[in-house]
């Protein structure tokens, strides 16, 4: 099992708003696309407006920050049920590189 906490670094700590650049509020960082509501109506529903050519939703934007990449890293043990003795994966000092397992939780 992991020892927690679990070992993040990020190479900058300090991220700065750029000027100028905005995203839509409904942009993902993650994936780097739109995420679009679910309609409760069927697929070939387009409504009046939609018709007419006039958008009903409004579009709003938010601020864009800069990035800086992100690791995480963690210490795997064992402890012995009858002893309690620990035992750890490789070493107690080394992390293993465990970023893209915890990434869709960042």
């Amino acid at each position: 099992m992991p020892e927690f906490p679990l070992e993040v670094l990020v190479a900058d700590f300090r991220l700065s708003q750029i000027k100028g650049w905005k995203v839509p509020e409904d942009y993902s960082s993650s994936g780097g696309k739109m995420r679009r509501k679910k309609r409760a109506y069927g697929w070939n529903h387009h409504g009046e407006d939609f018709v007419n050519g006039v958008n009903s939703e409004k579009a709003t934007c938010r601020a864009r920050y800069q990035q800086s990449p992100v690791e995480v890293y963690a210490r795997f043990l064992a402890v012995d049920q009858d002893s309690g003795r620990v035992s750890y994966l490789i070493s107690r000092r080394t992390g293993l590189r465990v970023t893209d397992l915890v990434q869709p939780l960042l």
